[in-house]
């Protein structure tokens, strides 16, 4: 593709994620009452921030740790060497719109630790899988809490409505209970996948062939790679700590969104956290807004008010904001470190990902 086709196509995504941003803050802001909104920002308690910030650094650090049993499996390389890929990888993510922060992540590690970029790759993927995990457990304890037999109000203002909004837990419940049984159908398949393939395999390809034998097969394919790649683990105990780690990551982030809400003094059930932290891990999975601006706080203000209905709109809406605000700290600031620290810029990185500019510059691996 021509230079000045991909820049194009780059400044039309920008627009795109820009005018998404600007629909999604318009949905949530109208009819706001701003003077509570300012209220309770001026009255956040910012210890409390502090210790939320704390536990959102620790969270990251944990999936940099959760990375190493992937990585060192296949290839030697520093711990250093993998934090600078991922977090480089995390804060494009942030910037540039449909997730190109992964091919970078993929690419400064080839870089930096010599791992052919295919490798790299499929190290990234598989880190992916295991990212996942953390996030089905987060989704089970969700749909958990939210399961139960309570109507929610959605106060004049959640979402520039007028009039109050009730969501019927005979719509909430079933549907709750339905991502319950099918997280745990999802477990119990991964973990079938790497105890017993064939057995698993077998029942997939009878349920899907009557309706396509090509899909049974092609999802047959994805996954028995998928199961192949479990296998790059050099023990059963690097796995379960790779697991356990990715866990105390979203745990992390959890109990940093709990301090969150106690800085605003909200009254919240032990769901809440969970819920909140679904809505948004979900609606940013590909991020369509630049810094996910609109696309973070809707789905933020959604997932508290359905979960703690007697907390106010407009202070909802400000704990979003400082939620926000809170995770692109440090994302941004290891970030940028990496970057200095390995002696690249930002474009550069995110160009020659995409194989516009010279193959991966592999050099001694950085110290420390």
């Amino acid at each position: 593709m021509a230079p000045g086709s991909r820049r194009s196509r780059g400044i039309l995504r920008g627009i795109i994620g820009l005018l998404v941003a600007g629909v999604l803050l318009w949905l949530l802001f109208r009819r706001t009452d701003w003077s509570e909104l300012v209220g309770a920002l001026r009255d956040v308690r910012l210890a409390w921030v502090g210790a939320a910030q704390l536990l959102l650094w620790a969270g990251l650090l944990a999936r940099v740790q959760r990375w190493t049993y992937v990585v060192r499996a296949v290839h030697p390389a520093s711990y250093r060497s993998m934090l600078a890929a991922s977090q480089i990888g995390m804060l494009v993510n942030f910037s540039v719109p449909a997730r190109m922060g992964e091919l970078v992540r993929a690419w400064v590690l080839s870089r930096l630790a010599g791992i052919p970029l295919a490798r790299s790759l499929a190290m990234v993927a598989l880190d992916r899988v295991n990212d996942v995990i953390g996030l089905l457990a987060v989704l089970f304890l969700a749909a958990v809490g939210l399961a139960r037999d309570i109507d929610v109000e959605l106060p004049p203002g959640s979402f520039g409505n007028s009039e109050a909004f009730v969501v019927s837990s005979g719509l909430v419940r079933p549907v709750a209970w339905t991502l319950a049984i099918a997280v745990l159908a999802c477990v119990l398949l991964l973990v079938g996948l790497y105890v017993r393939r064939d057995q698993v395999l077998r029942p997939v390809r009878a349920v899907l062939a009557p309706a396509s034998s090509a899909l049974a097969e092609r999802v047959a394919y994805l996954l028995a790679s998928f199961s192949e790649g479990l296998h790059v683990f050099r023990s059963r105990g690097d796995l379960a700590r790779a697991i356990l780690w990715s866990l105390l990551g979203w745990g992390a982030d959890l109990v940093g969104l709990a301090a969150i809400f106690v800085a605003f003094d909200l009254d919240f059930p032990w769901y809440a956290p969970c819920v909140t932290l679904a809505f948004v891990a979900v609606a940013i999975l590909v991020p369509l807004t630049p810094g996910t601006v609109g696309q973070f706080h809707l789905p933020a203000v959604a997932g508290l008010l359905l979960s703690a209905p007697d907390v106010e709109p407009a202070r909802a809406k400000a704990v979003a904001i400082v939620d926000h605000l809170s995770m692109l700290v440090p994302v941004t600031a290891l970030g940028l470190y990496c970057l200095l620290r390995e002696r690249l810029g930002l474009l550069e990185v995110v160009r020659r990902s995409l194989g516009r500019g010279s193959a991966p510059v592999v050099g001694p691996e950085p110290s420390g």
